[in-house]
């Protein structure tokens, strides 16, 4: 699990931006979104352009360098470092907690694929640290590596990762941060279209995700459930697995016909066939084209996946309510800093409580 993470001089964060999912509360109600005192599922809330997006898109990174998976559109990742900030470099730290155990990884670089160093310390300890400009100065303090010869003359390769492709049996820490990375997804249903960052390379379209893993009548009841009444079957159409809606007096590609709030759906639902596999879920305006009902079934769906760590970000505050989260759980993201609800208030929130209205009625404040 991710513990804390910070990045400093990346896109809008001139300063250094914590997030810090450690500071859950003893409260005695949804307490399966915490797990051993971490924030499990959590929703981010912010203005337009506080860096909600931003800050996924800096969790994210280290899926850059450390794994194979789908990278970030170039677009997304433009303007890489703050414009505002004289320094070069841009930094980014992850506490994770692994059976309790806890370590910090931290790396930087100058831009998205020149690395400058890269860190690993346990306990106050530095079990790692590459320097790439200055090898010499580089400390080696993990099991497995002792023979291991070392010369990167690539910034680009990440020491984590050469050490995890070229010992067997691989040191457990490294292995433990690799396969956690490899995990991670990042998606959005937006008018930019619908990417994704991380879990694995490329992919099928919507209609053959569905077909291939026999999930249409699972994907009916999901669309019934959001009150979407469609009879479907698989056909072949361009050489293609494609989705058919049938009606009674006709059909029609599935794809042609629905709107914007059910394309949503229907993705969120293709990824979540994979949750299964997916150590760390961030999806960015999760809700954008949802009805509050419709977001209420999805944000409730994604709690209830028990073997990931996940967040979602959003603007409807009809979420923010005790029956489904608790304010450790929601955060707040304005002026460079992000704080749970329970941290922006003095008051004792009871379960009682109606956290959208004392939102509105500003009891939420830095």
């Amino acid at each position: 699990m991710i513990r804390k993470f910070s990045v400093k001089n990346f896109k809008g964060f001139k300063d250094e931006i914590v997030l810090d999912l450690s500071k859950a509360r003893d409260y005695t109600f949804n307490d399966d979104l915490v797990k051993n005192g971490i924030v499990n599922k959590g929703i981010i809330y912010g203005k337009n352009g506080m860096g909600k997006s931003n800050l996924g898109f800096a969790l994210y990174d280290l899926t850059v360098h450390l794994t194979d998976k789908q990278k970030p559109a170039f677009t997304w990742y433009s303007n890489y470092r703050n414009l505002d900030s004289k320094s070069k470099l841009i930094e980014f730290k992850y506490e994770f907690n692994f059976d309790n155990d806890i370590y910090i990884y931290s790396y930087g670089k100058t831009t998205i694929d020149q690395l400058q160093y890269e860190k690993i310390e346990y306990k106050g300890k530095t079990l790692l640290y590459y320097d790439y400009h200055n090898p010499q100065k580089s400390v080696f303090n993990l099991e497995g590596i002792e023979t291991l010869k070392i010369e990167l003359n690539d910034n680009r390769l990440s020491i984590l990762k050469y050490i995890y492709r070229n010992t067997s049996p691989v040191n457990t820490v490294i292995q433990k941060i690799i396969q956690f990375s490899e995990g991670m997804l990042w998606f959005r249903c937006l008018n930019d279209g619908n990417g994704f960052i991380g879990l694995m390379s490329g992919g099928n379209s919507m209609d053959e995700i569905i077909i291939q893993n026999n999930r249409i009548h699972q994907f009916e009841e999901f669309l019934l459930k959001n009150d979407l009444h469609y009879k479907l079957e698989a056909r072949i159409f361009n050489n293609q697995n494609v989705l058919i809606a049938k009606f009674n007096d006709g059909e029609a590609l599935f794809s042609s016909i629905i709107s914007t709030g059910t394309h949503a759906l229907w993705l969120y639902y293709c990824w979540s066939i994979y949750f299964e596999k997916v150590s760390f879920l961030f999806l960015d305006e999760f809700d954008a084209f949802y009805h509050y009902e419709t977001a209420e079934i999805v944000f409730k769906a994604i709690n209830n996946q028990k073997n990931m760590q996940s967040f979602v970000t959003s603007h409807n505050t009809y979420l923010m309510r005790n029956s489904i989260t608790r304010p450790d759980c929601c955060f707040i993201l304005t002026d460079g800093k992000v704080c749970s609800l329970s941290e922006c208030t003095d008051k004792e929130i009871r379960e009682a409580h109606n956290l959208e209205k004392m939102y509105r009625n500003g009891a939420f404040t830095e």
